[in-house]
């Protein structure tokens, strides 16, 4: 394909002369209807098609004059007025100053956004570009201060020769750019024509037939270099389709300003307060006289004007040095005060040279020489101020003259990517360095490149540029840090979480793009047209797979619920594949032209939704049959440009509207289409170019407009700017990635952004207490971010006993529309004993679920733990046992081990048990009494514990055969006993509970009086029993341990 292309532009070249000729298509007046224009386009087109049969191939391959026609017609079709006429272009500007004015930042008690790029901010490998570049200025005091004007992301600054970039025009309503002056005395002040001045206009239409590609808001300013801007007294309220195309400052006195603009001359005096119009005809370019600034020169489509009074008043200086309808740029030089260059064309394109300041013109050797130029799109030219022979002009690529224009050398490829003669197609703008004649640079379709040797190398200085203006994205499920996505001008590009890589390398504008949900290696993309390639090694080769062609941007989707099955919108009909694109069945839908958008529901692959521009159609059988829903939408002066279906509910779906009809944005139909609601609310009237539905939100749906994004739900009334961190910029597409929870958003100028996403009005549940008790009353409080309906109910809920709301309980309600408050609560009598209770207070209007109280609550009749004995006798005992918060009491059962329980109860956690067994094992445990009435309630008893009574009573104790001394006792004490017979002897110490705490000795010994020495330090203070074993005979005596 590229070579073709080679060989179509060295035709084109050769046959230059047959274009000398070629006129424009009969002009029309008084901003003339959209349809008539394409109308007249296409008639005129296939004229010249007739003389030249290869001129519409040029679009197979590059920018052709078709491909840049329908750019900039698909873009108006969604943007003409109710009588299809071209908008007024300060309609985005008048419309956010209505709407911030109507609208101030409130704490509606939802989440703001948070955009931030998604991505790098480098230049895709493999031949990418970022995007395109209208306007190259460098800062008078300092040429590594760089400035660049856009196509669709505003300003940048560089304050180091292209290292690094900043945005500087985000804040504005208008991100199209045409030209930059900046005060050569205070460079802190700058001037910038908005909108798109030469992006896609035709010349050879002129008066306000056909103007360029975006928005504008006239002339603005900035005093404080560039932060904040300001409107001029060029700003626009008219409806005169007003594009300004090129500014210049008068340096004696930088209060005077011109403007070039479709309808004339403007000067300002006064640094852009007021404006004179000073000469009424189409002018495209502007200059000033190196030697004398008093003399300015401007150009319009055929004739040079002269001012020698510093733009005050104009004369015709040279007429018909072009051709009506042409396109003619002027340059000076400080090199040489007498030489001025004029390049002029259209199709074909001219070069003149005068050496007396415009005295007189020779018609020298045209750059188209050595590049191709459309001139009504990429005209452009410098001359170095140092060296008045040296030129660089650029079209398609750039050609240089270092003799003045007597010859050309190319001097850039934009087919070899890698190498050091790349520079990207469709040049627009130069900048000289002032000083150095080497330095020159150039801004086009794919960014701003730099050259160091008068363009015999150069080098990508877009790195840190996010201009891209992107017309679809597609996003990985698998892996929320791939996105691939279609440019304009610049193919389709893969980010794959480290770097973008241009995937699609046709040189094509890249359109709609899918990634299989599981499977990042199956992508899709596509072309102008519909050209739809598939890949399943993740872009290492493609293939083929469209079933036909489309429009501009051609609609096809993947159904939710089954990867192999997609949709594709054609002319009038939908085709459909079932094994990924291998093969295709149409299912003629009647849409009566090209598809617009498709939606498949997620919860019902029967239903389909398809939509051109003034027609929806729905399909419940997957295709095979289409029903018309398009009912009582307000199609005809406005259109459809995109369709989303709650994932829960296939019969729920939402369209969003193009066009400037007032109030009718978005609709919405909760039965299939058969009726429709409009919910536009009070967005403000610019046409709403995409929208995305929430899965599992309160029917939450986002909206991309062309400044900016909205969304709604049911808990707000209207609408809510989601704009936070995101410029005012066009978007084209909205993606949700439910793996990441953020939306991302494909903006029409600054690249690919993503955000969190919204977060609805909350309640929040505040509970005092971390136990409670069955039966038992709570005061539960709740705090929300809003107000409510009258009819709202708040309800408090109780978890299950391990914390899940699957089946909670009411244990309170309340009446209220406040945003905080008490409800009075019942723990259930019924409640199991857990320890990881939650409770939540929930809404009914609006219906929101709540937060739980965020820590585990324990609730019921727990069983007492802690069991001890003290007081131990040989008859008598104390039990004790931890206080247990919900007990109103406790009962206590005992017996010797083997026997019958016996019963007691205790109001507190320890109860005297006596008339006991001496010397007798018995066990006891313990309940604890919660509730009496309603019903009863008790824990259960405890495990069993155990203790001895006493063979006598301690303090009764004196053996013959065993004492202690000193008794009490500390750290040590001797034990002095005796064995009567020798045999296994142990002594142990036990407490009074007659555990065994401590074995002294254990061994074989002869008879005889002995003493040993004991280490007290492990024992607690306290009474103890030392216990002497010596054969079968058994003594006691007390110790007590201080």
């Amino acid at each position: 394909m590229k070579t073709f292309y080679t060989l179509l532009i060295a035709c084109l070249l050769i046959q230059t002369n047959a274009f000398s000729q070629v006129k424009p298509w009969p002009v029309m007046r008084n901003s003339p209807k959209l349809e008539d224009i394409k109308t007249h386009f296409d008639s005129w087109l296939e004229s010249q098609e007739e003389k030249e049969p290869l001129l519409d191939q040029t679009e197979n391959e590059m920018d052709g004059m078709r491909t840049k026609f329908m750019r900039w017609y698909y873009l108006m079709q969604t943007r003409v007025d109710a009588e299809g006429r071209l908008p007024d272009p300060a309609t985005a500007a008048r419309e956010w100053h209505k709407y911030t004015l109507a609208h101030p930042p409130i704490n509606n008690g939802t989440r703001s956004a948070g955009w931030e790029p998604f991505g790098t901010d480098e230049v895709p490998s493999d031949g990418g570009g970022v995007g395109r570049i209208n306007v190259v200025q460098l800062d008078p005091s300092n040429p590594d201060i760089i400035f660049i004007g856009t196509a669709g992301g505003g300003v940048w600054k560089s304050p180091d020769a292209g290292a690094t970039w900043l945005p500087l025009t985000d804040g504005i309503p208008v991100t199209s750019i045409a030209d930059i002056a900046i005060d050569p005395i205070n460079t802190n002040i700058i001037y910038i024509a908005t909108g798109d001045g030469y992006g896609y206009e035709a010349t050879w239409q002129t008066d306000n037939d056909f103007w360029g590609g975006l928005y504008s808001a006239g002339v603005m300013k900035s005093t404080d270099g560039g932060f904040t801007w300001e409107p001029t007294g060029l700003s626009y309220l008219q409806e005169e389709m007003e594009i300004v195309q090129r500014l210049i400052i008068y340096p004696d006195d930088p209060d005077i300003l011109l403007a070039a603009t479709r309808n004339g001359l403007f000067r300002t005096s006064d640094g852009g307060t007021t404006w004179n119009l000073v000469e009424n005809t189409h002018f495209h370019d502007l200059a000033i006289n190196s030697g004398d600034a008093d003399i300015m020169y401007a150009v319009g489509d055929q004739d040079v004007y002269k001012s020698t009074d510093a733009g005050a008043t104009w004369s015709l200086f040279e007429n018909n040095i072009g051709s009506a309808g042409d396109r003619m740029s002027i340059e000076t030089t400080d090199a040489d005060p007498d030489l001025i260059y004029l390049l002029t064309g259209n199709w074909s394109t001219y070069f003149y040279k005068s050496v007396d300041g415009g005295d007189n013109w020779t018609s020298v050797t045209s750059p188209s020489s050595k590049t191709y130029f459309y001139g009504y799109y990429d005209n452009a030219f410098a001359v170095s101020d140092v060296n008045g022979n040296l030129i660089f002009a650029g079209g398609l690529e750039i050609a240089s003259t270092t003799n003045g224009a007597s010859s050309w050398t190319k001097k850039s490829n934009w087919d070899s990517p890698g190498s050091s003669s790349y520079v990207h197609a469709d040049n627009h703008a130069f900048a000289c360095h002032p000083t150095d004649e080497n330095i020159i640079y150039s801004g086009n379709d794919g960014g701003l490149f730099i050259s160091f040797d008068k363009g015999g190398n150069w080098t990508d200085l877009s790195n840190g540029l996010r201009i891209a203006q992107v017309y679809r994205i597609g996003l990985c499920a698998a892996d929320p840090t791939r996105v691939i996505s279609g440019w304009q001008d610049n193919g389709t590009n893969l980010f794959d979480g480290t770097s973008w890589e241009e995937v699609d390398l046709s040189t094509w504008d890249g359109m709609e793009a899918i990634i299989h949900p599981t499977n990042p290696d199956t992508m899709y993309l596509s072309h102008q047209y519909g050209d739809i390639y598939r890949t399943y090694n993740g872009g290492s080769s493609w293939t083929y797979v469209a079933p036909t062609y489309g429009g501009w941007v051609t609609p096809y989707v993947m159904d939710p619920n089954n990867s192999s099955i997609l949709y594709y919108g054609a002319l009038g009909s939908v085709y459909k594949t079932t094994n990924a694109g291998n093969s295709w069945s149409a299912k003629p839908a009647a849409l009566g032209n090209y598809a617009f958008a498709l939606a498949v529901a997620p919860s019902n692959s029967d239903y389909v939704y398809a939509a051109s521009l003034n027609v929806l159609k729905i399909s419940t059988n997957a295709g095979d049959a289409w029903s018309d829903i398009t009912s009582t939408l307000p199609v005809g002066t406005i259109g459809i440009n995109y369709i989303a279906v709650n994932n829960l509910d296939e019969e729920k779906v939402y369209v969003a509207l193009s066009g400037y009809a007032d109030g009718e944005k978005v609709y919405y139909s909760e039965d299939a289409g058969t009726s429709w609601t409009n919910i536009s609310g009070t967005l403000p009237n610019v046409p709403v170019n995409t929208i995305v539905y929430e899965n599992n939100s309160p029917n939450r749906v986002y909206i991309g407009t062309d400044f900016g994004v909205f969304y709604k739900d049911d808990f707000i009334s209207d609408w809510v700017l989601f704009q936070t961190g995101l410029p005012n910029v066009m978007i084209h597409e909205l993606e949700i990635n439910y793996t990441s929870n953020k939306i991302v958003a494909a903006t029409y100028g600054r690249g690919i952004w993503q955000s969190d996403l919204a977060e609805g009005p909350v309640i929040n549940t505040i509970v005092p207490a971390t136990q409670y008790c069955n039966y038992e009353s709570v005061d539960v409080s709740y705090t929300s971010t809003i107000t409510f309906n009258p009819s709202n109910i708040f309800t408090a809920e109780l978890s299950d006993a391990s914390g899940s709301f699957s089946s909670p309980v009411v244990i309170g309600t309340l009446a209220g529309t406040a945003a905080t408050g008490v409800i009075t609560c019942i723990i259930p009598v019924d409640a199991v004993e857990g320890s990881l209770y939650r409770i939540r207070v929930n809404s009914s209007d609006y219906a929101l679920t709540g937060n739980d109280n965020a820590f585990n609550i324990s609730i019921g009749c727990k069983t007492p733990t802690g069991l001890t004995v003290s007081e131990l006798a040989d008859v008598s005992v104390t039990l004790n046992w931890n206080e247990m918060y919900c007990a109103e009491s406790y009962d206590i059962r005992y017996r010797e081990v083997g026997g019958t329980w016996l019963g007691l109860t205790s109001s507190t956690n320890s109860k005297v048990v006596s008339g006991l067994t001496i010397n007798t094992e018995y066990e006891w445990s313990v309940q604890s009494v919660c509730l009496t009435s309603p019903i009863e309630i008790t824990s259960g008893y405890s495990a069993d514990e155990t203790f001895n009574t006493l063979q006598t009573s301690v303090d009764n104790i004196d053996s013959e055969l065993i004492s202690v001394f000193p008794n009490p006792a500390k750290d040590k004490t001797v034990i002095h006993y005796s064995v009567l017979t020798p045999g296994d002897c142990s002594i142990t110490v036990f407490d009074i509970s007659g555990k065994e705490v401590l074995l002294v000795y254990s061994g074989w010994l002869s008879a005889g009086d002995r003493t040993i020495e004991m280490d007290c330090k492990s024992l607690s203070a306290g009474m103890y029993v030392l216990k002497l074993i010596s054969g079968n005979t058994e003594y006691k005596t007390n110790l007590v341990i201080e």
